[in-house]
């Protein structure tokens, strides 16, 4: 959730540090969330039950929460799927028609156990596992947090596309929306989330975003998020209790978003890992006197990583026409990152940069007749996450603003280094700085 200190007027922003670190920033032009409790519709799903004992100052807790009682629980993580649309029309037509491509507009996508590892849900529940609840209250609360992960996805997807050049008319336009998105996640929330008599099935719903008043952006008439399926199948834990992960509400999985599935260009797949632990840097604005600056490591085979936080590469060639793909890479903070500006420092815990979708490249000879491998700057997209003080979760993104070049090197890769940019509310630059790292 955005959250903002306005006592203060510090922003707690999160931006991508060599891992990905929080910032102290310019307030962005989201409106700040209420309350967690307010996502629901019963009050009391919240809070704490007095049991009447009150002479012996016991407390009963609901077996699964929303927002931070006091009480800590445990994360299940959530098995279903979802499907959902956007839809918009421009002079170009229909949002398949001025987008180029109908895969950006619907999406299918399967969560749980076996699509993503337990460290990362895409949907969870906070649970209580000493009084465990019966598996429909789980997959009840499971569906909620469902929803509310679809709300926070759909900014992100509009900033991919207005990133990848995507919107041919009103890309400022698009901005404008994707920043109303933003602040009025709760309103998404409560115009998609409508639980049926099945626990942990969502109605069919759509929400027409700001009742169809477009005047900010005039050139996107009728933006609608359509939700057409929706259903959390159960709910599960770890098999050795020793995994299993505490939360205090279900923000646990905010830093997750959904996208759609890209299906893997034809060729050789490669999937290695980092091999030796590398720093990258952070350079930032100068923000309360001081220039922010960070330097982090990546978790590696080296440092000792255990999967799922190992950092991943995956790559695709088509050899014979010359394409080259990154499928995925994603970047593991190797411990707690810090952020500082000087006077000031921030911790930043599971922070991460991962490739959003996938970066299409070409394959070229170099001087000495090396095959070099090449995304041009521009074309791949990062979502970067992390929890910083006072257990705020978020995500930013970013684009390459130098090519991403890579060559192998025996049965692994080498990628040469390479810059990220990311531009906040206030249009200030932070440049991140991703060393060369070696894959086998």
């Amino acid at each position: 959730m955005f959250r903002h200190d306005r006592a203060n007027r510090v922003n707690l922003q999160l931006v991508l540090a060599a891992p990905l670190a929080v910032m102290l920033g310019g307030c962005a032009e989201e409106e700040e969330l209420g309350d967690i409790c307010e996502w629901v519709f019963d009050p009391g799903e919240c809070g704490v039950a007095e049991t009447g004992d009150e002479e012996e100052g016991q407390d009963d807790y609901p077996g699964c929460t929303l927002a931070a009682d006091g009480h800590v629980r445990t994360v299940f993580q959530c098995n279903g799927s979802f499907e959902a649309s956007i839809a918009f029309n421009t002079l170009l037509g229909d949002c398949a028609q001025t987008l180029g491509d109908p895969e950006w507009c619907d999406e299918v996508h399967h969560f749980g156990a076996f699509e993503e590892p337990y460290e990362m849900p895409a949907v969870m529940a906070c649970c209580d596992v000493e009084s465990p609840p019966e598996m429909d209250d789980v997959v009840r609360y499971c569906g909620s947090d469902m929803v509310e992960q679809i709300c926070r996805s759909v900014p992100t997807r509009i900033q991919n596309l207005i990133d990848d050049g995507a919107f041919p008319v009103g890309e400022n336009q698009a901005q404008k929306l994707q920043n109303w998105l933003a602040g009025h996640q709760q309103s998404c929330f409560e115009a998609l989330y409508e639980p049926t008599d099945t626990p942990g099935k969502i109605a069919p719903a759509s929400w027409l975003v700001n009742d169809g008043k477009n005047g900010a952006w005039s050139n996107l008439k009728g933006f609608t998020i359509t939700l057409k399926y929706a259903q959390v199948d159960s709910a599960s834990l770890p098999e050795d209790e020793n995994g299993y992960l505490s939360c205090t509400d279900n923000d646990f999985n905010n830093t997750e978003i959904f996208e759609e599935a890209v299906p893997l260009s034809p060729g050789i797949n490669s999937v290695t890992h980092l091999a030796e632990s590398s720093s990258g840097s952070i350079m930032g604005p100068k923000l309360f006197g001081g220039q922010v600056f960070g330097v982090g490591s990546f978790a590696s085979l080296a440092s000792g990583c255990v999967p799922p936080w190992c950092s991943l590469l995956e790559i695709t060639q088509d050899g014979p026409g010359g394409f080259w793909t990154l499928e995925e890479l994603e970047l593991y903070g190797d411990g707690t990152v810090s952020m500082t500006n000087g006077s000031a420092t921030i911790l930043v815990d599971r922070a991460a940069i991962r490739l959003y979708q996938v970066g299409r490249g070409v394959t070229r000879a170099g001087r000495s007749g090396a095959q070099i491998h090449a995304i041009p700057a521009g074309e791949a997209h990062f979502v970067f996450s992390g929890v910083g003080g006072a257990a705020i979760y978020d995500v930013r993104w970013g684009t390459n603003v130098s090519a991403i070049t890579a060559r192998e090197d025996g049965g692994g890769w080498i990628l040469d280094s390479f810059v990220v940019e990311h531009r906040d509310s206030d249009g200030e630059s932070w440049i991140i700085t991703v060393p060369q790292t070696t894959w086998e």
